[in-house]
């Protein structure tokens, strides 16, 4: 199998994953809202698939793990520079709140309601098996296995 060619198509989707707008944010009763997980394109960017011999590794900033999974209520704090730079990249205003405050009421309620789980990883690899370049490089490389098995037996039968 070309894993250089399924590592590109992971990468892909895992990209596509972060991209769509489906992921729920706020908390009911007031409603929610969906958006995608992409604010500074940093996680997104540092995707990247590194190929062996029969495996493939899936490289990304860390904190990918935490978009993935979420954040439980009652956890530590999210750091409030972090989320500065994010109240910045979404372009997120208060009318009666500076940054700074802003962030510390944002801490505030994940700290209270948690961040939901996205899931991103799981969805990703769920769409590459319906990916048709997938199934193109999948259905080859079975080809090439029934072949070489074909020829094996021939072989042996021409032997016999």
């Amino acid at each position: 199998m070309d894993l250089d060619k399924v590592g590109d198509i992971i990468v892909d989707n895992f990209k596509q994953a972060l991209e769509e707008k489906k992921y729920k944010y706020g908390n009911p009763p007031r409603g929610t809202k969906l958006g995608n997980k992409v604010s500074s394109g940093r996680l997104k960017n540092s995707i990247s698939a590194v190929s062996g011999r029969d495996s493939i590794q899936i490289k990304m900033e860390e904190y990918g793990i935490f978009v993935q999974g979420g954040r439980r209520k009652g956890d530590k704090g999210v750091p409030i520079d972090a989320l500065l730079k994010w109240i910045k990249q979404r372009n997120i205003r208060s009318r009666d709140m500076t940054d700074r405050q802003l962030a510390f009421a944002i801490q505030k309620n994940i700290k209270k309601f948690g961040i939901r789980p996205s899931n991103w990883f799981d969805e990703a690899i769920d769409k590459m098996f319906d990916d048709p370049r997938f199934m193109d490089v999948f259905e080859t490389t079975v080809q090439e296995e029934i072949d070489l098995k074909l020829e094996e037996v021939i072989d042996i039968l021409e032997g016999i």
